[in-house]
């Protein structure tokens, strides 16, 4: 190799070395830029795909936030959000309800509007009626939405939960199912994509409550507080919650690409899942207030001693329509 051969590979070699030291430098400079913010999501499971979405999409980051997402029971994440400990919780039921006793909490979207959730049950057990005194599994907690759902539907088959069904909770869907599995429980109320494995795995659907049940049961709540000192990161926040729903809508095969690597379904099991779930998932600025209402009066049914009432006074649409207005 002559001198200047030499002198053209090493030239070409130092500037290599400088356009990896000027690209590592630009992406820790955008990292260091980004609000890390933390969200509280109730379950891993299809009800909060679009926040799975914004994440591996680098749709957060494009809203110049780095987003922590953490599983949380929802019974206590509106303590952790009081104490500033989260900023963000994405499961409705448990906020609106605290919101509704007067904790200064608002809903400020809504990402579905009905409930993913079913009951299923055994081969041997062909309506709803013929779970009288058995045992039924719920994720979650007393109280919680597919409690709520869960009640609603047996009563709408004329049981009371109260008295004909003896309902016991288990937080994580794969710990319920495996346990239904395992010859316990006579039914199970789960959300995507528990039913479809267990309608493929010769288990019986007896109600999908996203089929007569509107209930908005996922999407954005803050504090008052967070409000006032940081209300263009909320507008983000709805703004990538918003752009993550229209990519499922609009993305359908990378949609269940992901589905099949975060949650490990088969491709058949997600596609299925991904047809019933997507008439749930909005993809629009909305805040529902007729399903919010509903879960009012589900409220003040059960004779819970509530401050508030009124649906308007527990979220802000006119935050939303300033996040829509600057899309």
């Amino acid at each position: 190799m002559n001198a200047d051969s030499r002198y053209f590979l090493l030239r070409a070699k130092t500037l290599l070395h400088l356009s990896i030291l000027l690209f590592a430098s630009s992406s820790w400079s955008q990292e260091a830029r980004l609000e890390k913010v933390r969200l509280a999501y109730p379950a891993r499971s299809l009800s909060v795909l679009h926040i799975q979405v914004a994440q591996e999409k680098g749709i957060y980051k494009k809203y110049g936030l780095a987003v922590e997402a953490i599983q949380m029971r929802p019974t206590i994440t509106v303590a952790t959000l009081l104490s500033r400990e989260i900023q963000y919780v994405a499961s409705l039921g448990s906020t609106v309800r605290v919101a509704l006793k007067g904790a200064p909490v608002k809903i400020v979207t809504v990402s579905l509007t009905a409930p993913f959730f079913s009951l299923v049950s055994r081969p041997n057990i062909h309506k709803i009626q013929e779970l009288k005194d058995k045992e039924v599994g719920l994720t979650g907690n007393r109280g919680a939405t597919n409690d709520q759902v869960t009640r609603l539907i047996l009563r709408q088959a004329g049981l009371d939960p109260q008295r004909d069904v003896k309902l016991l909770y288990i937080n994580d869907p794969p710990v319920l199912y495996s346990a239904f599995k395992g010859d316990r429980f006579a039914a199970i109320s789960v959300s995507l994509p528990f039913q479809v494995i267990a309608e493929q795995e010769g288990f019986r659907i007896l109600a999908n409550a996203a089929e007569s049940i509107k209930l908005p049961f996922i999407g954005l709540a803050v504090t008052d507080e967070t409000l006032k000192a940081s209300r263009e990161q909320v507008k983000r926040m709805i703004r990538a919650d918003v752009e993550a729903r229209r990519f499922i809508r609009r993305e359908k095969e990378a949609t269940i690409d992901l589905m099949m690597r975060w949650l490990g379904l088969s491709r058949s099991v997600a596609l299925r899942s991904y047809e019933l779930a997507l008439p749930a998932i909005s993809q629009d600025f909305i805040l529902d207030r007729l399903g919010i209402q509903k879960l009012v009066d589900m409220e003040v049914e059960a004779g819970e001693p509530l401050k508030i009432k009124d649906p308007d006074l527990i979220t802000d649409a006119r935050l939303l329509a300033e996040a829509k207005s600057g899309e």
